[in-house]
């Protein structure tokens, strides 16, 4: 007898510390790009709070929306679940990884990812960008393209907010191809403003017909590699071309362009010529505009 009641104590600490348990519940194994998985993140005799778990492993191949946490009491078991959306980054099978909380882990689960389409219309994204292993306040390109049946859709880009980046969302086009489809193109001009590897989570895309949002896009995540500038190049030159034209008018008014397709809007507002103040003479204000093409003009 108390050779048995040895073994059930030393068994004890085994079964307490796998008492509790992690799992991912999935509304479905397969999903149209756009469009969100479902997902429920359930703890069960965990005593820490869901809502503190990192799911930051997630994004790489998944935009994520937080839909809500909770919890509730079974016989006298403690369950929590958290809520989340999430959209594929891209199409083909997509792993999604198994995410740790504390002592515990969920397992992972395979999930296939295939074309957007809408009834008999398939409608395709991509995105492109330039080269990422850039200069300090060198332009980084990131475009998207949409294309599509549907004449009146048109797509919806946020900003991108992230430190050390200067961001401007390129104003989105639409064209007609000679198949009949219709092209939207948009994307982001981005200036890394430090050096080092920056890990970048493009936005949504929002893509919209009838007043409505049919589908979330979510562009790949990149690694944008930037090298400091040399030590003889002052800290805010602007790297990139400028263009600069001057015109006398038959009033005699002097006017002074400069223009550029690759230097930082911001940079280019700041440049100022070195003219000396001379009387009799009569100075205009300085005008910043950003054209169509995305271009900026300075004046």
């Amino acid at each position: 007898m108390v050779k048995f009641l040895i073994t059930i104590i030393l068994m004890m600490p085994a079964l307490l510390s796998y008492a509790g348990s992690l799992a991912i519940m999935l509304d479905s194994t397969k999903v149209q790009i756009g469009k969100p998985i479902h997902a429920r993140i359930i703890a069960t005799d965990i005593n820490k709070k869901i809502s503190s778990i990192d799911i930051n492993a997630l994004k790489k191949d998944f935009g994520l929306n937080i839909i809500e946490s909770s919890n509730k009491t079974e016989n006298s078991v403690l369950i929590q679940e958290l809520e989340i959306n999430l959209y594929p980054r891209k199409i083909g099978i997509i792993n999604i990884p198994s995410i740790r909380f504390y002592d515990y882990k969920t397992k992972p689960v395979e999930l296939f990812v295939t074309d957007a389409t809408n009834r008999s219309e398939t409608i395709s994204f991509k995105t492109t960008h330039t080269d990422t292993n850039i200069w300090q306040r060198q332009k980084l390109i990131i475009t998207t393209e949409v294309i599509t049946e549907s004449k009146f859709s048109h797509i919806e880009l946020a900003q991108i907010q992230q430190p050390n980046i200067e961001s401007y969302i390129i104003e989105p086009t639409q064209v007609k191809l000679s198949s009949g489809l219709y092209k939207i193109v948009s994307g982001w001009h981005l200036y890394p403003l430090v050096e080092g590897d920056i890990l970048l989570s493009p936005p949504v895309v929002n893509y919209r017909l009838n007043g409505k949002i049919q589908r979330k896009f979510f562009p790949p995540v990149i690694t944008i590699k930037t090298r400091k500038l040399p030590s003889y190049i002052p800290p805010l030159m602007p790297v990139g071309s400028i263009v600069i034209e001057d015109k006398v008018t038959t009033d005699n008014i002097w006017n002074i362009r400069f223009s550029s397709s690759n230097v930082s809007p911001d940079t280019l507002s700041s440049v100022s010529l070195p003219i000396k103040i001379i009387d009799g003479i009569r100075y205009g204000e300085r005008l910043t505009t950003k054209l169509t093409n995305n271009t900026i003009v300075h004046s």
